[in-house]
């Protein structure tokens, strides 16, 4: 299996998500291939400063909208690429990560504080978007992705910032995956 990882800046826009879908798509035709994607670029930045900002009691309104924006205008600008069944999934995906965004920011303004487990899952949620979009083009091409929630299968120890990966039970969870599994995985980068 082909283990591809894009960073921020190749998944920056519709017009480099496209770039990588085609490079995937390529790929696909000669082996099995994991596709491993970070946020948008900027937008892992947004949402810790985001986290500092609400722990501070300031208002968040602004980088919510932010988030949201910046991926809705990403899906906008790639609907024509998308099929209608598509695009609603892909639409109420985005609007219930915004919603995850608001209530976990409107926790730490209440709380003052944000551990790292919180932290950690917010600055994730990035990642969960940019796999949203991409998981709509791939399928849109006909390349049927297997989303993967790292949370279930890289399982860690310690800090969720610093964590150390528990090898033999990670080999474990990919089992199935590398025996035959399916021919394209798509999983967020940040967990």
């Amino acid at each position: 299996m082909r283990v591809m990882k894009f960073g921020g800046t190749s998944v920056g826009d519709a017009h480099r998500m496209r770039g990588v879908v085609a490079l995937v798509e390529e790929a696909r035709k000669t082996e099995r291939v994991a596709l491993v994607a970070s946020a948008v670029s900027g937008i892992t930045n947004l949402l810790v400063d985001a986290a500092r900002v609400a722990q501070e009691g300031e208002p968040v309104q602004a980088a919510c909208a932010r988030f949201e924006d910046t991926h809705s205008a990403i899906a906008k600008a790639l609907s024509a690429d998308l099929k209608p069944a598509q695009t609603r999934p892909l639409a109420e995906g985005l609007v219930a990560l915004g919603a995850e965004l608001r209530g976990l920011l409107q926790g730490v303004g209440l709380l003052r504080e944000c551990s790292p487990s919180v932290l950690a899952h917010l600055s994730g949620l990035g990642e969960r978007a940019s796999c949203l979009l991409l998981a709509a083009l791939l399928e849109a091409r006909g390349l049927q992705p297997t989303s993967l929630d790292p949370r279930q299968v890289l399982l860690c120890s310690g800090d969720p910032l610093q964590a150390t990966p528990r090898v033999e039970e990670i080999r474990a969870r990919f089992a199935p995956f590398r025996d035959g599994g399916p021919g394209l995985l798509l999983m967020p980068g940040f967990f």
